[in-house]
């Protein structure tokens, strides 16, 4: 996935009126997945109905980073939105991600969370001790997270 633009060379005072108009945007309309019927934003997942989800897995790419909110408030994500929408536990990553070692790595979590049946911390926790062993480079498996509500 290729690197975000950034605005080079510009301090808040020069801020333009696009710039402007998206920070007054709810953080939760700025991030979102593309799906095969269309896009959907982070403000509209949090609105669906998973109290019953214990487990929601967002493998792909920056799943974790999202937008600042309000000052003390965090940020705006989709695992933010997945927990507000009732996922009690989230995987994400915090940074792109190769695509052959995210399968890898999900290969691993997959198969220690439902044929050896583990608690969903120690299964990451194993696929990513399994990928540190194989010499993985740690871009490839240490960004994974996952989040919990209590």
């Amino acid at each position: 996935m290729p690197a975000r633009p950034r605005a080079e060379g510009r301090g808040i005072g020069s801020l333009t009126r696009a710039d402007e108009r998206v920070r007054r945007l709810s953080p939760l309309l700025l991030c979102g997945l593309v799906l095969a019927d269309g896009p959907v934003t982070a403000e509209e997942l949090a609105a669906l109905d998973l109290i019953g989800c214990e487990l929601a897995v967002l493998s792909a790419c920056e799943t974790a980073l999202g937008e600042p909110r309000m000052a003390g408030q965090g940020i705006a994500s989709l695992q933010l939105a997945f927990h507000r929408a009732g996922a009690r536990t989230v995987l994400t990553s915090l940074w792109p991600v190769p695509d052959e070692e995210t399968r890898e790595l999900m290969v691993e979590f997959y198969r220690n969370l439902w044929v050896d049946e583990l608690p969903v911390h120690e299964a990451l926790w194993r696929a990513k001790s399994a990928m540190r062993s194989r010499g993985r480079a740690a871009s490839a498996w240490a960004g994974w997270v996952l989040t919990e509500t209590s």
